[in-house]
């Protein structure tokens, strides 16, 4: 396996990247929540999990940046791909950007117009990023189910024959 992605597959660091970026997002996506809907005042557990996430979001957005994605699936529709491309950045972008907008709402915590507007962006951004990451979810299972496309065994390493 290949250290990097090639037109044919994802490299062992885009694999690693992808998993351990889902865990450290869904961990932040709830602990964010429970944040907001003060169940739970976790901001102990808060910050390092926003960090961690804000920064391996941002090294993942530069490393998709860097190299070529693999070619889509055969069979897959245009929209398809493009719609799934679209998620998946916009979920490395909810991760670099949530744990900014929840640094701000609960560390800074500005007042007025400000503040309001802060907080808005907050909630609505973590919104949006759980219905893309339930899309993103539904997108994958699609693939792998209803395809029979071996989309999600290319993201564990497999090799796929396009």
């Amino acid at each position: 396996m290949q250290w990097r992605d090639t037109g044919l597959g994802f490299g062992i660091v885009t694999i690693i990247l992808h998993w351990v970026g889902a865990i450290t997002v869904i961990a932040f996506y709830v602990l964010d929540a429970a944040r907001i809907g003060g169940w739970q005042d976790n901001a102990g557990l808060w910050a390092p999990v926003a960090v961690c996430t804000a920064v391996l979001c941002a090294f993942r957005l530069f490393w998709r940046y860097l190299w070529y994605l693999p070619l889509p699936l055969p069979g897959v529709a245009p929209l398809t791909v493009m719609v799934a491309r679209a998620v998946a950045i916009a979920l490395l972008l909810s991760g670099v950007i949530l744990p900014l907008l929840g640094w701000l709402e609960f560390h800074w915590r500005p007042e007025g117009m400000a503040g309001g507007m802060v907080r808005l962006l907050h909630r609505l951004g973590l919104l949006a990023a759980i219905l893309g990451l339930a899309l993103h979810v539904a997108g994958a299972l699609r693939q792998q189910f209803v395809l029979r496309n071996r989309a999600l065994s290319r993201l564990l390493g497999a090799r796929v024959d396009l």
